[in-house]
């Protein structure tokens, strides 16, 4: 499946298809596996490539041996697709994110997470 792959990388029921693929809020141990899933996000570099600034601030700071890293100028596997594509609709957006709930609580929480690592970063310079 393709839902919450967030929670299938970090989440300690990844090999469970039908589960990672149909947790939700209602599930009895969503919270708890919500908590062990932040708990492993949260030792990880979060960066983000849109705010790639920020991001090269968080790198140098946490991984020094990866300070010539630069996200605002390296592009690997840069996509080549028209600009011109078009954005969801809002039911199917809305769709998704009902099959993908873990996984959107958890990208809140690595975007609070870096925005803690950029103060962090950013406080030495």
């Amino acid at each position: 499946g393709c839902n919450n792959e967030i929670f299938r990388a970090f989440g300690s029921s990844s090999a469970d298809e039908t589960f990672v693929n149909t947790i939700t809020q209602g599930h009895p141990s969503f919270a708890y596996e919500f908590n062990r899933s932040a708990q492993h996000l949260s030792s990880c570099v979060i960066v983000m490539v849109n705010r790639c600034n920020e991001s090269n601030a968080v790198i140098s700071h946490y991984m020094p041996w990866l300070n010539k890293v630069n996200l605002c100028q390296d592009h690997i596997n840069e996509s080549h697709l028209s600009s011109k594509t078009k954005t969801l609709q809002e039911s199917a957006s809305k769709i998704i994110l009902q099959h993908n709930q873990m996984d959107d609580l958890l990208f809140q929480f690595g975007e609070k997470l870096f925005e803690e690592q950029v103060k962090v970063a950013t406080q030495r310079m």
